[in-house]
């Protein structure tokens, strides 16, 4: 088995998270609506769960969650359940850009050679453009082992193939300011630090770091306006 994962910057990631999940239609309101969203509302939501990650921690233990990702921690059901309160962690846009944490689960189940890790910014946008996408494109499938020589339009079709596309984030009564987006920056900080530290002790076959390259890296040069690796 050898699985693929590619992370998008954690701040961009939760903000596109919360329109999808509003369902695309926007709100001109400050109330927090059922459907609809709107940026107040999104940044409300971001630091109630942002403080509840903080308390998370506390509860069951940084050390705890640090060793496999929590996956022991999840057989102490009565624990877990009262560290989440009433969060499902699952629901949450912020959690999700926590990758160190995710990545341990499956590391204590098959081994880190078995993945290959990388940013989508370096994937999708590396320096190059179509042409550098096909070549990560193909390493990334000869690494899995399809036969290389795949047609260059099927794999040009694949590659421009867009889902869950949506413009909403967009508009200029949803916009992000920038100092809100170095807010959400500063949280994942320490995360992003526990996933290159990871990547670093665990080395797999994914090109990032292999190359010299570190996926915060890429975080950085695509987001220089908030973010620092």
């Amino acid at each position: 088995l050898r699985f693929v994962f590619l992370l998008r910057e954690p701040v961009d990631r939760a903000i596109s998270s919360y329109w999808f999940k509003q369902g695309f239609g926007p709100r001109k309101t400050d109330k927090p609506p059922v459907v609809g969203g709107s940026r107040e509302h999104m940044l409300q939501m971001f630091r109630q769960e942002m403080e509840w990650r903080i308390e998370f921690e506390h509860c069951v233990g940084v050390d705890r969650l640090r060793l496999d990702g929590g996956a022991r921690v999840q057989q102490w059901y009565g624990q877990v359940s009262a560290c989440h309160r009433d969060f499902d962690p699952v629901k949450m846009h912020i959690n999700k850009g926590v990758y160190a944490e995710q990545l341990r689960r499956w590391f204590s189940i098959f081994a880190p050679c078995q993945f290959w890790v990388d940013s989508m910014e370096d994937f999708y946008m590396a320096p190059g453009g179509m042409s550098a996408t096909r070549v990560n494109m193909q390493l990334m499938l000869a690494w899995v082992g399809v036969p290389v020589g795949v047609d260059e339009s099927v794999l040009n079709k694949v590659l421009m193939r867009r889902s869950n596309t949506h413009s909403i984030g967009h508009r200029p009564e949803n916009q992000v300011k920038l100092s809100q987006k170095i807010e959400l920056a500063t949280f994942f900080k320490a995360h992003n630090r526990e996933l290159t530290k990871l990547l670093t002790l665990s080395p797999t076959a994914a090109q990032s770091w292999m190359n010299g390259r570190s996926i915060a890296d890429a975080w950085a040069r695509s987001h220089k306006d908030y973010f620092q690796a």
